[in-house]
């Protein structure tokens, strides 16, 4: 009667155990996105785009992404992972060049007044 009763009990909580996992699993992705809002773009525009010619962007860091899944059946478990690096200087480079701009490795004084200064950062 004792295991009956237990037996019952156990199969109750595992049936509940998948909805509540998957609660909290939204409520932790919901939560943590939340926590730290982004912030709004600065921009400084001292004059108009188009007056410029050159350009010097400041060298930023390799931003790297990974994702992974993995699931299983019967017959085993099975799983891939993939992971993609960019450097968003050489982005927003390319973005430039296409544009028309000449690329500068440093800021030359006597081409200060044509030159456009762009740095790339995260909040």
């Amino acid at each position: 009667m004792v295991d009956n009763f237990k037996r019952n009990l156990l199969n109750g909580y595992k049936r509940l155990l998948n909805p509540v996992l998957c609660l909290l699993f939204c409520f932790a992705q919901v939560g943590c996105a939340s926590l730290y809002p982004l912030q709004p773009v600065s921009v400084i525009e001292n004059s108009p785009i188009r007056t410029y010619q050159y350009v010097v962007i400041a060298p930023t860091n390799t931003l790297t992404s990974s994702t992974a899944g993995l699931y299983g059946n019967n017959y085993g478990v099975y799983g891939a992972a993939t992971s993609k690096s960019i450097n968003p200087a050489d982005v927003i480079k390319g973005s430039l060049v296409r544009s028309g701009f000449i690329v500068l490795p440093e800021i030359k004084s006597e081409l200060l007044n044509e030159t456009l200064i762009v740095n790339y950062g995260e909040s």
